[in-house]
């Protein structure tokens, strides 16, 4: 991608420079999983609102932003935070692309990013199984401190969370992209130009590279959430794609 912050053997060109290519292939979970989850929270804060100011919390491409300005177009001022500028400059394109206000880009680690009472939503999808269970207890917090009284956090958690895939989770996992992005030769041209053997090389450095850091499960969820500062949140599961998901609302407990 070349616009990855970090360089050599910790770049994150693997995940960023492969996401999109993984979204083509159906690979990799995205916001518009969700959609009916976020658009109904967004709508019931944001009704009759046109002063609104939205977080995006960590950002793997433009696709939370598109959802956010789907639903609330230029109503709401939006911020987006993100370690690397390549998701930022993503959604920069999309937002001049729909002629959208531009929002207001950050690069910036999420747990240190603090606006007291400032944001009326805070939204992120599939974030925070990459974080320790200590750096998870920081971002949290650090979602609920800038919340207006008012606010909402939303979020998206795959589920079962695992400590570290294991090596046969790994390897079978791999095989099995492989397999699909095997099975898209014949259109893979069409949509990229992309050479199907870097696409390869490409997957299997994301799936070498991918961890879960923490397990988590609806109950160690709602715990976290609540040592945070949020009330007890709403917490619902849902499959999709054989993929099981936890859909968390959150909101502050008042002063």
């Amino acid at each position: 991608m070349g616009t990855c912050v970090q360089t050599g053997a910790s770049s994150c060109d693997w995940y960023h420079g492969t996401w999109k290519h993984l979204r083509l292939l159906d690979l990799v979970s995205t916001p518009s999983w969700h959609a009916p989850f976020f658009r109904s929270s967004i709508a019931e804060v944001g009704a009759g609102r046109d002063d609104l100011r939205v977080l995006i919390s960590g950002s793997a491409d433009y696709a939370m932003y598109e959802l956010v300005y789907s639903q609330l177009a230029d109503s709401a001022k939006v911020t987006v935070i993100d370690l690397c500028p390549t998701p930022l400059l993503g959604t920069a394109a999309y937002a001049e692309r729909v002629e959208a206000a531009a929002p207001e880009l950050l690069v910036g680690d999420a747990i240190d990013h603090r606006r007291p009472s400032f944001y009326d939503i805070i939204v992120s999808d599939s974030f925070l199984p990459r974080f320790s269970t200590d750096e998870l207890r920081k971002l949290l917090a650090a979602w609920c401190a800038p919340l207006s009284p008012k606010g909402i956090t939303l979020t998206t958690v795959r589920l079962p969370g695992t400590k570290l895939d294991s090596r046969p989770e790994r390897t079978e996992r791999l095989d099995r992209w492989i397999q699909i992005a095997n099975d898209a030769r014949t259109w893979w041209p069409d949509m990229s130009d992309l050479p199907f053997e870097e696409l390869a090389r490409r997957i299997s450095a994301f799936v070498a590279n991918q961890e879960r850091n923490t397990a988590l499960n609806p109950a160690r969820l709602r715990s976290l959430f609540v040592e945070a500062g949020f009330q007890r949140p709403t917490i619902t599961t849902r499959s999709y794609r054989d993929r099981e998901f936890a859909l968390v609302e959150a909101r502050k407990v008042p002063a």
